[in-house]
């Protein structure tokens, strides 16, 4: 609601949805990029820390996640970056439910090697990823 009013108050009625129109992908666009061998992935519905989430909660996200994917790439070869990417983002408790919902590989940011060894059979789970501030680091 908020966002609402802020748009129509600085660019007028229609300007919320011409934002969204100009600047965000159709689905006719996530799946052009899909079929050019380009990962599509989710990100969650509520962009909550999964961490903080209750196991229904937990469910009810990749339900919704699993549904969006599916319309992309049919489920195949499911991906998670969790939301904030930090450690404690992680829902360490509820990685079984994500395996067990179909997701082959879940992101975030850092290298999480001691909870790939506490939880090895989640490895896939757990993998890091290089923000784009690093890749100067490795030059």
């Amino acid at each position: 609601k908020l966002t609402t009013r802020i748009f129509k108050k600085y660019y007028g009625q229609n300007s919320e949805s011409d934002f969204c129109k100009n600047y965000f992908l159709t689905m006719d666009e996530i799946k052009s990029i899909n079929a050019m061998g380009h990962t599509i992935g989710w990100h969650s519905y509520n962009h909550c820390p999964m961490s903080k989430l209750s196991k229904e909660e937990i469910n009810e996200d990749l339900c919704k996640g699993k549904n969006f994917l599916k319309e992309i790439n049919n489920n195949q070869n499911l991906h998670i970056s969790y939301p904030y990417g930090r450690l404690d983002a992680i829902p360490v408790k509820y990685l079984s439910e994500i395996k067990n919902s179909n997701f082959k590989y879940g992101w975030t940011l850092g290298y999480q090697n001691d909870l790939i060894k506490k939880h090895s059979k989640y490895r896939n789970l757990l993998l890091g990823r290089i923000t784009p501030n690093e890749l100067k680091n490795l030059g």
